[in-house]
């Protein structure tokens, strides 16, 4: 997929949004990243090319 035009982005938000934490400190220090979100100009489609799964762990604590 060739880079696209973005048409959203927000930087520093959680990676997990259905991850539970045991105290409200250790939800503020969880995992952050960014989404940019740019669409394929040939294509259409959409992907976030800020994604990086290396973020991402799936724990007792994630509930899907």
């Amino acid at each position: 997929m060739k880079a696209g035009s973005t048409l959203y982005a927000v930087r520093d938000v959680p990676v997990l949004e259905n991850r539970v934490y045991a105290t409200a400190e250790d939800a503020r220090a969880c995992g952050r990243g960014d989404v940019v979100l740019a669409q394929d100009p040939e294509s259409g489609l959409v992907r976030n090319e800020a994604f990086d799964a290396r973020l991402i762990t799936y724990d007792e604590g994630y509930q899907n």
